[in-house]
């Protein structure tokens, strides 16, 4: 499947896969990704290393990861509720199954860059919806797209760009569609700080963009609205493992709006 080629932030793509296994497997999930532990399977049957220690290294974040996905999921299915019909751009989709678990239709859009997009038409055969195979950065994959509304997930994402790359990326889809519905999360500046000081796994924590809250998103993107946002370690009272949820919780007292997922419209 060609899993051996994903470096740099393609390479998160499986760790977060792994993560979500993890979770998958466990007593209680949080997530209950019921597509990530068959898609590592495939993945192992392959030939490619899930196994590695480099992924075994990341297992201690399986709880956040599962988190984020989830409360994005539930933003996500609020709107699709509500217009069944909405374009759906899915962008730095990975290897993530958030298509299926939320019943995607045909103008879901899952984008990412070639590497990755190869593997994951491998590994979801069949999946409703649509590949396309570009960086997000690039302005020629929007191109043909447009419509009254969007719906726009972009999950552990827009910290690995620039100011201005978020910048240009957030004009191009309020200029192509009416109006729209966009999710993302962001990170704290110390955590990009952290993240060019740390050792980097094939180059893929390298991170970039840290909006110290919404004001500094509008100034990039003056056409989208601020409707909420949600540290993702204040959702640690989902987690059944007392010692994991007091362990979260201690860590938002230290360290509180680390990673924040913040929804908006336009």
């Amino acid at each position: 499947m060609g899993v051996g080629e994903l470096d740099g932030v393609g390479w998160t793509s499986l760790v977060t896969l792994h993560l979500r296994a993890l979770d998958a497997r466990s007593a209680h999930p949080l997530l209950a990704d019921a597509w990530a532990v068959p898609a590592l399977e495939r993945l192992r049957a392959s030939g490619a290393d899930v196994d590695s220690p480099w992924l075994a290294a990341t297992s201690g974040d399986r709880d956040l990861v599962a988190l984020r996905a989830a409360q994005l999921d539930a933003w996500a299915a609020e709107v699709l509720r509500a217009d069944p019909d909405v374009t759906v751009l899915h962008l730095g989709c990975g290897l993530d199954s958030r298509g299926l678990r939320l019943g995607a239709g045909p103008r879901w859009i899952e984008v990412d860059t070639p590497d990755v997009a190869d593997v994951r038409r491998a590994l979801y055969p069949g999946a409703p919806g649509r590949v396309v195979a570009s960086s997000v950065t690039d302005p020629a994959w929007l191109a043909d797209l447009g419509g009254p509304r969007v719906l726009v997930v972009a999950e552990g994402l827009l910290m690995y760009l620039s100011a201005a790359e978020v910048q240009a990326l957030l004009e191009r889809i309020t200029a192509r569609f009416e109006h729209g519905d966009v999710l993302f999360d962001v990170v704290a500046p110390w955590v990009v700080r952290v993240s060019g000081s740390l050792p980097a796994v094939y180059g893929a924590f390298a991170m970039h963009w840290a909006p110290r809250g919404p004001d500094e998103v509008r100034a990039l993107a003056p056409a989208l609205r601020f409707g909420e946002a949600v540290d993702v370690l204040s959702l640690a009272d989902r987690i059944t493992s007392p010692g994991r949820r007091w362990a979260y919780r201690g860590v938002r007292r230290i360290l509180p709006g680390s990673t924040r997922l913040t929804r908006w419209t336009f």
